[in-house]
């Protein structure tokens, strides 16, 4: 559910409006996530009073992403699950409320504008705003949030817990992100006419090996950390959970089922990664 308010970016970017219900975009604009799935970005808006803007500005986290980035979806896990307060601004070059713009339809922007770039010159998401504090990257993100909001939540405030976070986070942006932009392309985003089946393939047999490596890490560990969970369940468990969702041709992986499961008990999970529409949409 999204709930409305009328506030202004304090950088000046844009004015912003938190809607409830679904919402016929009308970029930019700026909403407070909570359970947020494909039909909380469509539909008619339907304002609601909340606190002001004035009121939760200062203890707020300002993320500029979008819910069906995988990237954006770590940033607002950790959120969650830290129960850090957080507005999320919907940006993109490619993505909008309409999916691709390879589709026709416009993309909810911001991302090019001077403001952005002053804050990101390289136009991607996520990117914070942390009382000031910019930050892009999410696993960069992910590392300042553990580091100084929520050391116990993120990694048991164990220095060795967040460098092994940090190698799988490292692992999967190396060699599963790739993969996974490839499969989401050809299987989501473009028009069918675009799809390549043999870049499908080829990714799919790809993926094999190091999820191989993974199902015999977990065999040893509850957590790819250890066996409590840390940031670096995050980036990991959200880049297989999206390999699961689509349903590939896969031997069974006990172990990785196991750990999938003991992820999806977790706040920021449910939230903002377990809806199967914000990975099949677009």
């Amino acid at each position: 559910m999204l709930e409305a308010v009328e506030t202004t970016n304090s950088a000046s970017l844009e004015s912003c409006v938190f809607w409830s219900e679904g919402q016929s975009l009308s970029v930019p604009w700026l909403y407070r996530s909570h359970d947020i799935g494909l039909n909380d970005l469509r539909g008619d808006l339907v304002p609601r009073r909340v606190a002001s803007a004035s009121q939760r500005k200062c203890s707020m986290i300002k993320v500029w992403g979008r819910p069906t980035s995988i990237n954006t979806q770590r940033v607002l896990w950790a959120l969650a699950d830290s129960d850090i307060p957080h507005e999320l601004i919907l940006a993109s070059a490619t993505m909008g409320p309409d999916g691709h713009v390879s589709k026709g339809g416009a993309a909810f922007g911001i991302v090019n504008t001077a403001a952005y770039r002053a804050m990101n010159p390289n136009g991607t998401v996520p990117t914070i705003d942390d009382d000031g504090f910019i930050l892009w990257e999410s696993n960069a993100i992910l590392i300042w949030l553990a580091l100084k909001r929520a050391p116990e939540v993120l990694f048991g405030g164990d220095p060795k817990h967040l460098a092994r976070a940090l190698q799988w986070m490292s692992w999967t942006n190396e060699l599963l992100e790739p993969l996974l932009h490839t499969l989401v392309m050809e299987l989501v985003r473009l028009p069918e006419v675009q799809r390549d089946p043999d870049k499908v393939e080829k990714a799919r047999v790809a993926m094999l090996g190091p999820l191989g490596a993974l199902e015999a890490h977990l065999g040893r560990q509850l957590y790819v950390a250890g066996d409590r969970f840390t940031i670096g369940d995050i980036p990991t468990g959200a880049a297989v959970y999206r390999w699961l969702v689509f349903e590939l041709e896969r031997p069974e992986m006990p172990n990785i089922a196991a750990w999938q499961s003991r992820l999806s008990d977790r706040k920021g999970f449910r939230t903002h990664v377990a809806s199967r529409d914000l990975h099949l949409s677009g």
